[in-house]
């Protein structure tokens, strides 16, 4: 049975970034653990790591120095159960990096990102407009969306019966627009064995 579990599904890697003071450092790109959703988090992922269905689900961490600093989670979708039903596309439903004084190094965001494209375009056939890759945001986050990981902005979306976001994609060609730059700058990760 078709499953995002299978860890080819879920490969590990190592992915290059830069320290506070301008050092080349090494992160880790991994299906997170439930230890994993301890610390100072705003999104309360002890909850999501529950709701997360992981016949459909991933929770992926970024570590450094054996430290979670980012926390994402996506599914795909549609997904009905059937292993010879490919998915469309991946949505990223949470994706949180650590701020300040813990989060050490960069880029956080982006590595997770670059992870979820990656997954999306070995596996998702895109849905019928052409995204491989979705997501919705708060308003107060669309320029990183927009004009640092240059998405596609597709307009406002309600997030919430109080909350508005934009919601935003990528096509396979922005996604591989975006790998490229990440990977021209850090150098393509390696990928370790599990």
């Amino acid at each position: 049975m078709f499953s995002v579990e299978q860890s080819a599904l879920t490969p590990a890697y190592a992915a290059t970034v830069f320290d506070a003071q301008g050092i080349r450092q090494t992160v880790i790109l991994e299906p997170a653990k439930q230890s994993d959703m301890s610390g100072s988090w705003v999104c309360d992922w002890h909850n999501l790591w529950k709701m997360t269905n992981f016949e459909c689900e991933a929770v992926i961490k970024l570590s450094f120095d054996g430290k979670t600093k980012g926390l994402m989670r996506y599914g795909l979708y549609p997904y009905d159960g059937n292993p010879s039903k490919s998915p469309e596309y991946i949505e990223i439903q949470n994706l949180e990096a650590l701020e300040g004084n813990t989060r050490e190094v960069n880029p956080v965001g982006f590595w997770l990102i670059w992870y979820a494209v990656q997954v999306g375009l070995f596996i998702c056939d895109g849905d019928s407009n052409g995204s491989v890759i979705t997501l919705d945001a708060f308003e107060y986050r669309r320029s990183y969306y927009r004009d640092k990981v240059k998405m596609d902005e597709l307009g406002q979306t309600r997030l919430s019966p109080s909350e508005d976001g934009y919601a935003y994609r990528f096509t396979e060609e922005g996604a591989l627009a975006f790998c490229s730059r990440l990977e021209d700058r850090y150098g393509f990760p390696a990928c370790l064995s599990r």
